[in-house]
């Protein structure tokens, strides 16, 4: 905190020192709601939805949905095997050009699939 906002601000004479706070860290494609409190030292994984109002206190795992106050994982947006091969192609990385070569990726409803039809999907992926 400055030493004008402590001193004339806020009436403080006391100096905090040693303290040292860590930015939190919002992932890719990450959904955040409106009115949503995000503490220092927090990661919100890639993929995530936290939803309006809350407050983040400890880190969101990635393609979760938290929800509440403090924010709790209510579920995930994919199955685990799902979640893996979206962290594994990271398509977030990739330039315009291999997103429109990949376009099948993005239309397709990826919880409404079987496990055969989705990894026949993650297959058809061109990098």
């Amino acid at each position: 905190m400055s030493g004008f906002v402590q001193k004339y601000l806020i009436g403080s004479d006391i100096k905090v020192t040693g303290y040292k706070v860590r930015e939190c860290k919002i992932g890719n494609g990450v959904w955040i709601g409106d009115s949503v409190i995000v503490l220092p030292n927090v990661t919100i994984g890639d993929g995530a939805v936290i939803g309006a109002g809350s407050i983040v206190t400890k880190d969101i795992p990635p393609f979760a949905i938290a929800v509440g106050n403090p924010a709790r994982v209510i579920k995930y947006r994919f199955p685990h095997e799902i979640i893996e091969k979206l962290l594994e192609i990271s398509w977030w990385d990739w330039p315009d050009d291999i997103i429109r070569k990949n376009k099948h990726l993005f239309e397709a409803d990826l919880n409404a699939l079987s496990s055969k039809e989705v990894n026949a999907i993650f297959e058809r992926v061109k990098l």
